[in-house]
């Protein structure tokens, strides 16, 4: 007989190293944030399927019991993870726990197993009948109008931004910088704190090449509003300069 199917996983990679999602539940929630993520990426890996079902009251009781959060809670850390793309938000508006990053980092135990993944699971969604509405505007000029209203949203900057990215010695991908920097600030980070810290930051890097000053975005995921600056002053600075050019002439003329 034939051995039935199996769609568990009995473990998953765990980083050394975190990223934006772990910084900000541990901002946020402490070391309950930490665990949270770590039980239900557990708890996905054994479910079958590696989908929870919410809507199944006995499934959503297990995953508080198992994380120890209070429903609110629980509910709060599910959502902040649909908004920050950890678990699929679409799914989870239908109380669908699902993460595609789960399942990318454990495909190669299907893999070795010879049998295809599970799939994501989709809702149908009925839409209006669009037979039955008269209307004169042209579709495609609907289309346009769309595209042109996301180009808008995707070009607007926060004024609480805007005042930090002035401080930034090197503006590199700032919209990524600011999607970091209103996570951060999400979670509890002041915005003055980090405004001042970026401040404070430029002047202590004063006189590097570009390529040695870390990006905003790096800035902000390394926390490094906590690091300690020590600002090189304009005579410290012009002394560099006159070094660097002493060097030069000595190269060039042999002394």
């Amino acid at each position: 007989m034939a051995r039935p199917r199996k769609n568990t996983v009995d473990y998953f990679p765990h980083d050394c190293q975190h990223k934006q999602t772990m910084f900000i539940l541990e901002t946020r929630y402490g070391n309950d944030g930490y665990a949270f993520w770590f039980k239900l990426l557990e708890t996905l890996g054994s479910t079958e399927g590696h989908i929870i079902d919410c809507r199944n009251e006995v499934a959503l009781e297990f995953l508080r019991a198992k994380t120890r959060t209070t429903p609110d809670l629980c509910d709060e850390i599910l959502g902040l993870l649909a908004k920050l793309g950890a678990i699929d938000p679409g799914l989870w508006a239908n109380k669908i726990i699902w993460s595609d990053n789960f399942l990318d980092r454990i495909k190669d135990v299907y893999k070795n197993r010879r049998i295809e993944m599970p799939t994501k699971p989709s809702f149908y969604e009925q839409k209006p009948d669009e037979t039955l509405v008269s209307t004169d505007i042209n579709p495609q000029s609907k289309v346009k109008e769309t595209k042109v209203n996301k180009k808008k949203i995707l070009l607007t900057y926060s004024d609480d931004f805007e005042k930090f990215w002035r401080e930034c010695p090197n503006k590199k991908d700032k919209g990524e910088a600011s999607k970091t920097f209103s996570a951060v600030v999400e979670a509890g980070v002041s915005v003055e704190v980090l405004i001042d810290a970026m401040s404070k930051y430029a002047k202590s890097v004063a006189g590097r090449e570009l390529k040695h000053i870390k990006h905003p975005s790096t800035w902000l995921n390394k926390q490094c509003w906590n690091d300690t600056y020590d600002a090189i002053t304009q005579s410290d600075s012009n002394t560099g300069i006159a070094q660097s050019q002493l060097e030069e002439l000595q190269r060039r003329f042999g002394h």
